[in-house]
């Protein structure tokens, strides 16, 4: 075992002592023989002239620029990796201190280890020796831990608390950042972890790197937005025009033809196209133009269009993957898009969002001819209970399930106080007259009970006398039936319950609500007071989002409300799972109610004793209780 000796604690001692050097790291990086290994693009000696894009961003991460945090939003391959080694290189040879650099796990950290840090480390002559060597014995230097005169390497994986509470740090790389998992082994967020390791430090930087991944939970893109924002702006070759290169710019079609092949960007002052191969004079008179220079905070964005002109990923290869995933999105497969969007054009993912607009609902108001329009053959109503009041809906319902909403109430109070279950009931009950002069009544109400006041609710569905009435419950559950086959039987509160799956509801109320013209699945609306702008907010206020696990893989869809209230889209599920429970067949009871309709003018016209009630409730008893018994 090695002994540090007197001199080399003097040596450490006085190299403490020294301010940090004025050289910065693209100097550093111009001075020395910095090496890329064999495997790699373009191996052999670094040249910052090949990415003269780096230039601003190695030298922020210099000990002589003021800023402590820099951030990169990039497409992949493009060398911001190689980047963070380079700057460690310079902080081992130049400015000793200790680094911590963190990936999404620690299998990546063990990779960039042996694949980019060990191999620089190695390969570069001024960083020979300064990094103890390997030893079965020694732990000074491991896969995950690097010690040199002054300071150490830590390579830690997002994944590991442990990991990250091991020890202090100067500076951080935090590398592919928007991989990285939510909840670091249920220690908190792994991105606030590893800054907490810098709290003793008052100069260190912290680089953050990372293509993006989905807009929802990017880390990425927040923290460029909250920064200077800086954009690599290169001149035109034949106008000079300055401009950030913009992937909407580049042109592949030519006479209504895709030709990859040609592909070439369109400036946006002098609309001429520029060839690829004018891309190392455009970069090399290029510079970094950011929308606050103010800001403390430096981040940068850079997508693949800035490959250094001879790498394999061109401008003709993009515009073949963007043909190629726009042909997948086509047939419904939407990843190969995806993927270019992050990888390519360095911008989150937006997964479909689907989202119903209010306009469109609010316009398709209409003055109806009765209070129950031609067209319907069956009312439901549902009930939904709130902790302060009752909300309830009638809907009316005719062929293709096309719908009519017929009235709206809100009944104040606390539902633990019988009045106001009272007053419910009595509009509930309340006949409405068809346009054909019947006078129609609710075939089946459907009273949520999975929500506030759950005992007072099952007390009203067991006293209720106005018809068919059952008690529902919503389920979220992905994959459950909108109306199971039979309902459950709930023993204590002596009647049955029908768990009402509210996704699979929500899946086909949504298109529904897109549909523009009458016909079947198409929703009719009064031009009523209750239905002002208020309920149809209600009525949109949620929107289908993608749900993903941990590591941002797709498994399915949620709804999630975006406005406080939602009750009026509520009751619509409540009252189509109303009339499932029916089962009724529209067809059928549409042919014995235009007979009865026939039969009832008949006998209105030869008497003018006022008709009795009727409608589907009589009408269709047979066909409306199929499948009941």
């Amino acid at each position: 075992m090695e002994f540090a000796t007197a001199e080399t604690y003097l040596d450490a001692f006085c190299a403490g002592l020294m301010p940090d050097p004025r050289q910065t790291v693209d100097e550093w990086l111009e001075a020395e023989n910095v090496q890329l290994p064999s495997f790699v693009a373009e191996s052999g000696k670094y040249r910052t002239s090949r990415t003269p894009f780096w230039k601003e961003v190695y030298q922020c991460l210099s000990p002589s620029h003021p800023c402590s945090e820099v951030v990169v939003m990039k497409s992949h391959q493009i060398g911001a990796t190689t980047v963070a080694m380079n700057w460690i290189g310079y902080i081992i040879d130049r400015a000793p201190t200790s680094v911590m650099i963190m990936e999404p796990s620690i299998d990546v950290a063990k990779k960039l280890s042996k694949q980019k840090l060990q191999p620089m480390l190695e390969l570069t002559p001024c960083l020979k020796g300064k990094v103890r060597e390997a030893r079965s014995r020694d732990s000074g230097n491991t896969v995950l831990l690097k010690t040199f005169l002054g300071g150490m390497i830590m390579l830690v994986g997002s994944n590991s608390g442990v990991g990250l509470r091991f020890a202090s740090t100067e500076h951080l790389i935090q590398d592919e950042l928007d991989a990285y998992e939510e909840d670091a082994g249920s220690e908190g967020d792994p991105d606030e972890l590893g800054e907490n390791r810098q709290s003793t430090f008052s100069r260190g930087k912290t680089f953050k790197l990372s293509t993006p991944l989905n807009a929802k939970t990017s880390r990425i893109e927040p923290a460029y937005l909250a920064g200077s924002r800086g954009r690599y702006h290169v001149p035109c070759p034949h106008c000079a025009h300055m401009q950030h290169l913009r992937f909407e710019n580049l042109i592949y079609t030519f006479e209504e033809v895709k030709q990859p092949e040609r592909t070439a960007y369109q400036c946006e002052g002098c609309r001429a196209l520029i060839d690829e191969h004018h891309k190392s004079f455009m970069f090399e008179c290029g510079y970094w133009v950011h929308e606050d220079p103010e800001n403390p905070v430096r981040s940068f964005h850079i997508n693949a269009l800035y490959m250094p002109y001879g790498w394999r990923l061109n401008w003709s290869r993009i515009a073949k993957r963007h043909i190629r995933a726009l042909k997948k999105a086509k047939s419904g497969d939407r990843r190969a898009l995806k993927v270019f969007d992050t990888t390519i054009k360095a911008v989150t993912w937006n997964e479909l969002v689907e989202k119903v607009d209010k306009q469109p609902l609010m316009k398709r108001r209409e003055r109806y001819a009765a209070p129950c329009p031609e067209g319907v053959l069956v009312i439901t109503a549902a009930v939904d209970v709130q902790g302060n009041r009752l909300e309830a809906e009638k809907v009316g319902w005719g062929l293709g399930e096309q719908s009519w909403s017929l009235g709206y109430r809100i009944f104040v109070g606390e539902p633990s106080q019988q009045s106001v279950w009272d007053q419910c009931a009595s509009w509930l009950q309340e006949p409405l007259t068809h346009e054909c002069g019947i006078a129609m009544s609710v075939q089946n109400v459907a009273v949520d009970t999975g929500g506030h006041n759950t005992q007072e609710a099952y007390e009203f569905v067991r006293a209720y006398r106005g018809g068919r009435i059952c008690a529902i419950k919503g389920s979220s559950e992905a994959g459950a039936p909108v109306v199971p086959a039979r309902p459950s039987k709930q023993k204590k509160a002596k009647l049955f319950l029908w768990i009402i799956g509210t996704i699979a509801a929500k899946d086909t109320i949504f298109p529904r609500m897109k549909i523009d013209q009458p016909g079947p699945g198409y929703m009719h609306f009064p031009d009523y007071p209750e239905y002002d702008e208020e309920y149809f907010d209600q009525l949109t206020s949620e929107v289908k989002k993608p749900k993903h696990t941990k590591r941002q893989v797709m498994i399915g869809y949620y709804y999630e409300k975006e406005k406080t209230r939602n009750e009026a889209l509520d009751l619509k599920v409540y009252n189509w799972a109303a009339l499932k429970i029916l089962r009724v067949d529209l067809q059928a009871l549409a042919a014995q109610w235009t007979q009865q309709v026939a039969r009832t003018v008949v006998r209105r016209t030869a008497s003018t004793t006022p008709p009795l009630m009727v409608g589907p409730a009589r009408v269709g008893r047979r066909v409306l209780s199929r499948g009941l018994e």
